[in-house]
C-alpha cells in the first residue's frame, strides 16, 4: 500500500487523520458504490477488499498456533517455542512499522504482526496456565461463556 501511488492523490498517506488517501480507500470507491461502504465516512470501508488479505493472515496465524498445539511434543516445550515466536513477531511489528504504521482500521501487515504476536503470547501463558499447571480457580467465568447448552 505505500509503494503504489494512489491515482489523483499520489503517494498513499497511511494516517488516521487521512484514511480515505490510501489504495485500500480508492479500490473500495472503485468496487464498491457509496452504500456500501462506511457509512460514518462514505469514503473507505474498515473491512474493505484489500484490508480482507492481512485478516486472514490474522486467521492463519490462528491455525498455525492450533497445530503447534495439537503436536505430539513435550508440553513445556510447546509454551516455550509458542510464546518465543509470538513474542519475535510482535517485535518484528516495530521493524515493518518503519514501512507500514501499525493501523487497525487499514488492518496493515505491520498490525497482523503484533496483533498476532500478542494473541500468541497471551495463547502461550493461557495454555501453560489453565493446560499443563491445571490452575482453574480462574476458570469459571470462560467454561460458563463456553459451555454450549442442550
Amino acid at each position: 500500500m505505500t509503494f503504489v501511488p494512489v491515482p489523483t492523490i499520489g503517494k498513499s498517506i497511511l494516517s488516521a487523520d487521512r484514511k480515505d488517501a490510501n489504495l485500500a480507500a480508492y479500490i473500495d470507491r472503485i468496487i464498491f458504490t457509496e452504500k456500501h461502504l462506511w457509512k460514518v465516512t462514505k469514503t473507505w470501508d474498515p473491512e474493505g477488499l484489500l484490508s480482507t488479505i492481512p485478516a486472514i493472515g490474522t486467521t492463519l496465524t490462528g491455525i498455525l498456533c492450533a497445530w503447534w498445539i495439537k503436536q505430539k511434543i513435550d508440553e513445556n516445550k510447546k509454551v516455550i517455542i509458542l510464546f518465543a515466536v509470538g513474542f519475535l513477531t510482535f517485535l518484528s511489528s516495530f521493524f515493518c512499522d518503519i514501512f507500514m504504521p501499525i493501523n487497525k482500521s487499514l488492518w496493515t501487515p505491520a498490525y497482523v504482526l503484533l496483533s498476532s504476536g500478542l494473541a500468541g503470547c497471551m495463547l502461550a501463558i493461557c495454555y501453560w496456565f489453565y493446560d499443563i499447571e491445571k490452575k482453574t480457580f480462574l476458570s469459571k467465568p470462560f467454561l460458563v461463556f463456553g459451555t454450549q447448552m442442550l
